[in-house]
């Protein structure tokens, strides 16, 4: 069976990404220096790795004491959605494409399907 760094890597995300987000999801909610410590991502890397995992969907973004900036985890509905819909888009993107090779084929090649 794989494991979930293996998962996440087959989806798409960077170890870096997988790393934070599956922090995330154990400590629900930290600061740069709490994801840094817990996941063994270099702390210079964390704002542009949770930048990434924010406009991805799979985490937010959340002011902090003192405007020390936090992010945190969705729900997990949230996260298995982001990466359904992730899956959806790569498979139209491939479904268009093989449309594409069909016409050009077709058009080329006088071969019809």
């Amino acid at each position: 069976m794989e494991n979930e760094m293996d998962i996440l890597s087959c989806l798409g995300l960077t170890p870096y990404e997988s790393k934070v987000l599956l922090t995330l999801i154990q400590i629900r909610k930290g600061t740069s220096a709490d994801i840094a410590k817990a996941s063994g991502v270099p702390r210079t890397s964390i704002y542009n790795v949770c930048a990434i995992l924010v406009e991805l969907g799979l985490i937010e973004m959340s002011p902090g004491k003192s405007s020390v900036m936090s992010w945190a985890i969705k729900s997990n509905a949230d996260t298995i959605n982001v990466f359904v819909n992730m899956v959806k888009n790569e498979y139209r993107k491939k479904m268009s494409l093989v449309s594409s090779l069909d016409h050009v084929i077709s058009k080329k090649y006088g071969m019809a399907r």
